[in-house]
């Protein structure tokens, strides 16, 4: 019965660890990140979401931030879209534009250190680079000359002079409150090519005024945690009751 008690105590003990760890973990520190994003779009030269070079865009991310070193990280990005909100078709008429990974594709994740933008300006020329980059895809027809989504990329440069990165160690995208570059402001980027894929010059359109928020986790698993606790708890006292001369007695 002891031996019965104290299993019961370990995995109650157990069960409130991982309740507490899931709680406590947030995208920061759990293997997979994920990311809401939003910005504004300043640059759609080729017209490609229908020449209006304006509207929000909204979308999420993913990737594998379990700890690794060497500063190129492949195949751990996945789940990327973007909803353009203000795009035309080539009729003119108003429809969302989504763009998003290519199932079973990922993509990389690089951090950089040390790049110099060439302004000659001491404290603002030396910058770390975080870029996450993957191929998408679209299921929205072909837009503005028939051009479609090829890949995407995030890019966010942190001034050495205010705040290093230290080194190219897997990171989560740097706090926007510590992102200052003015000259190469973070941005989301789309490339685009014609349907034959044979255009040299990709044509790009730029979300900049980025927010980025960390997807909590859910709520389902922390009830799950706590009904956990409280099955093993209940269990544990049903165990400890024991019958002598016909009276149950509590242990």
């Amino acid at each position: 019965m002891h031996r019965i008690r104290k299993s019961f105590r370990t995995l109650a003990v157990a069960a409130s660890v991982l309740l507490g760890v899931s709680i406590a973990v947030t995208p920061a520190t759990a293997a997979t990140a994920t990311f809401n994003w939003s910005g504004t779009i300043i640059s759609d030269p080729f017209g490609l979401l229908g020449g209006s070079g304006v509207g929000t865009v909204s979308g999420t991310f993913a990737f594998d931030n379990s700890p690794a070193t060497g500063g190129t990280y492949p195949n751990v990005v996945s789940g990327l879209t973007a909803t353009f909100n203000n795009a035309v078709d080539n009729f003119s008429n108003p429809v969302p534009y989504i763009i998003s990974s290519i199932p079973g594709d990922f993509g990389t994740v690089q951090v950089s250190l040390g790049l110099n933008n060439g302004n000659g300006i001491p404290g603002l020329d030396i910058f770390d680079r975080w870029n996450l980059h993957t191929d998408v895809t679209s299921p929205n027809p072909p837009i503005s000359n028939f051009w479609s989504p090829f890949r995407a990329d995030v890019t966010m440069d942190r001034l050495e002079a205010i705040s290093p990165f230290g080194s190219t160690d897997m990171r989560n995208p740097p706090s926007l409150a510590t992102v200052f570059l003015p000259q190469q402001p973070s941005v989301f980027r789309v490339l685009f090519q014609d349907l034959s894929g044979t255009s040299l010059i990709p044509a790009s359109v730029n979300i900049t005024n980025l927010t980025l928020a960390p997807v909590p986790l859910p709520p389902a698993v922390i009830l799950f945690g706590a009904g956990l606790v409280a099955l093993i708890g209940l269990g544990a006292r049903n165990w400890q009751r024991k019958t002598v001369g016909g009276m149950r007695l509590e242990v």
